[in-house]
C-alpha cells in the first residue's frame, strides 16, 4: 500500500487558492517529519524558511540561560510558523520543536515573498493572522502585568477550553496539559498551578480523568476571570458598577473620591467620578509625553 502524497490543502493560509496555484506552491516546498522533542528551528537562529504543519503538533518556546522554558503556544495541523524572519529578515523570535510526530513543509523566504506579491488573498489572510497574534499577545501582556497567579491560571484554562468544542456547561481538554506546561505559559511555578487546580477541583469546576482535563463549568470559571479583570463597555453612563476595573477603585480610594464604606458598595455617581478622573489623568499624562 503506497503512502498518499502530502498536501498543503489543509493549511489555512491557502484556503482560498485554486488547486493549480496550490500545486505550484507544493512544488516549491521541502517536506520532512520531525519526532517528538526534535528541534525544528532555534531561538535567534538566522534561518528564514517558512514552515507549514501538515500532521502532528509543535510547541513554540524560548529557553532562558538557566534552562527555564517559557511556552507561548502549541501549533497544530493547518498552522504555520517562521513568517517573521521571512518578512523582515531578522532572527528567529522563538524556538519551535515537535510536540508529537510532526510532518512539516518548508518554503524559502524568497519564494514566500514572491507568493505574497502574486497572491493578494494569501497576503490578506496573513495580515489577519498577524493581527490575531498581536491581539493574543496583548492579552497575555495585560494578564502578566495585572493579574494574580491564580487568575492567570484561570485565563489559561479558559484559553484551553476555547480550543475544543463545548459540551453543555463544560468541555474536555485532551490531552490534559501538565502542571509544568501551564506554569510555563503563565510565568509561575508548578506548585502554584497544583494549588489552584486542586482548589478548582474541590469546588467542582475541574476534574482530572487519566489524560483528560474535564472543565465542568466554563461559565463559573469565566466569572472568576471576569471579577479579576473587570469590563468597560460603551459610554460611561452604561457601565455597571460590577464591571468596573479594580484599578479605578484603587485610584479613587487613593485620592479620596469616596469613603471606604462607599467603595465597598460603590454608587454609580462614585464610579463615574472615578472613571472621569482616571481618564483625565491619563489624557493629561499622554499630552505631556508628547
Amino acid at each position: 500500500m503506497t503512502e498518499s502524497k502530502p498536501s498543503l490543502s489543509g493549511i489555512r493560509l491557502f484556503a482560498k487558492l485554486p488547486k493549480a496555484a496550490l500545486a505550484q506552491i507544493e512544488s516549491q516546498c521541502s517536506w520532512r517529519r520531525y519526532e517528538p522533542g526534535e528541534s525544528i528551528v532555534d531561538y535567534l537562529d538566522t534561518s528564514n524558511d517558512v514552515f507549514f504543519i501538515i500532521e502532528g503538533e509543535a510547541r513554540v518556546t524560548i529557553y532562558s540561560l538557566v534552562g527555564k522554558a517559557v511556552s507561548f503556544r502549541d501549533l497544530g495541523p493547518g498552522e504555520m510558523f517562521g513568517e517573521y524572519p521571512a518578512i523582515d529578515m531578522g532572527t528567529r523570535s522563538a524556538s519551535v520543536e515537535a510536540k508529537t510526530s510532526c510532518l512539516a513543509a518548508s518554503m524559502s523566504a524568497s519564494d514566500f515573498q514572491t507568493l505574497l506579491r502574486s497572491e493578494p488573498e494569501v497576503a490578506e489572510t496573513l495580515i489577519r493572522q498577524l493581527v490575531a497574534t498581536i491581539r493574543r499577545l496583548t492579552t497575555r501582556v495585560y494578564e502578566f502585568s495585572t493579574l494574580a497567579v491564580n487568575n492567570r491560571i484561570q485565563a489559561e484554562l479558559l484559553r484551553q477550553a476555547s480550543l475544543v468544542p463545548r459540551d453543555s456547561k463544560g468541555t474536555h481538554v485532551v490531552p490534559a496539559p501538565t502542571h509544568q506546561e501551564i506554569a510555563s505559559r503563565v510565568s509561575t511555578h508548578r506548585e502554584a498551578v497544583t494549588r489552584e487546580l486542586t482548589r478548582l477541583s474541590k469546588i467542582g469546576i475541574l476534574e482530572r480523568r487519566d489524560d483528560t482535563l474535564l472543565i465542568r463549568d466554563i461559565d463559573r470559571l469565566a466569572s472568576f476571570h471576569h471579577e479579576a479583570t473587570g469590563e468597560s463597555v460603551g459610554p460611561i453612563s452604561l457601565v455597571r458598577t460590577s464591571d468596573l476595573s479594580r484599578a479605578y477603585f484603587r485610584i479613587a480610594l487613593h485620592f479620596d473620591c469616596a469613603s471606604r464604606r462607599n467603595l465597598a458598595r460603590p454608587t454609580k455617581q462614585v464610579c463615574r467620578c472615578s472613571i472621569s478622573y482616571c481618564n483625565n489623568l491619563l489624557l493629561s499624562r499622554s499630552r505631556r509625553a508628547l
